[in-house]
């Protein structure tokens, strides 16, 4: 009968692999089967056996059950081993320097996976605040699609907002020697409404 597979499980979306099988009373002619499917088969010993495992048999989730069939005479299928097909584990990291200037909306915050295969839904998302300085970009409701991947880690970056160019320009004025100033006025670019930013403005005191 069987007693072990080595190795006992694979990630899904694996390569190619070679299983070793052992156990009792294999032959020259056993054949491993796989999900009662015969593969090729090294005859090794009589407790062992090696089996060429396709990539496609581990290319989803699940459980494949493994026996061995002995030829005639005083042959017939063994006891079954379970070997596991498991989610594969990825790594998400967060695309470093990632800004944005005061006042502009957020862009798409973006992010590199370890498994360029794998697709997912949803987006990442960030601390709230729209001040200037750091944010941490999150997880969010970033998701893999599909059972074949996990994310098992998730690397995450900073996201700056920077300042906002801005300027103060007073309006260029005069007036006639003896009278009184005028109303000085000047001009405010870049500032956003919402801060309700205003001036005042005055001059080097003198009338000569």
């Amino acid at each position: 009968g069987l007693t072990n597979l080595n190795p006992g499980s694979a990630f899904a979306g694996g390569s190619s692999f070679t299983l070793t099988v052992t156990g009792t009373n294999f032959v020259n002619g056993s054949v491993v089967r796989w999900n009662n499917s015969e593969r090729a088969t090294t005859y090794v010993s009589g407790t062992q056996l090696r089996a060429s495992i396709p990539a496609s048999d581990i290319a989803s989730v699940g459980t494949a059950n493994v026996r061995v069939f002995n030829p005639t005479p005083g042959g017939g299928v063994s006891n079954q081993l379970s070997f596991t097909i498991t989610p594969k584990p990825i790594t998400v990291t967060v695309s470093p320097g990632q800004s944005k200037t005061y006042g502009d909306a957020d862009p798409i915050f973006t992010y590199t996976s370890s498994d360029p295969a794998a697709t997912f839904t949803g987006s990442l998302s960030r601390e709230i605040g729209e001040d200037v300085g750091a944010y941490a970009i999150n997880q969010g409701t970033l998701a893999v699609i599909g059972s074949n991947y996990t994310i098992t880690s998730f690397v995450p970056a900073d996201f700056t907002i920077t300042q906002k160019p801005a300027s103060v320009t007073p309006d260029t004025t005069s007036k006639v020697f003896g009278s009184t100033d005028p109303s000085f006025t000047g001009n405010l670019i870049g500032f956003l409404p919402a801060d309700n930013i205003t001036a005042t403005y005055s001059r080097v005191e003198g009338e000569g």
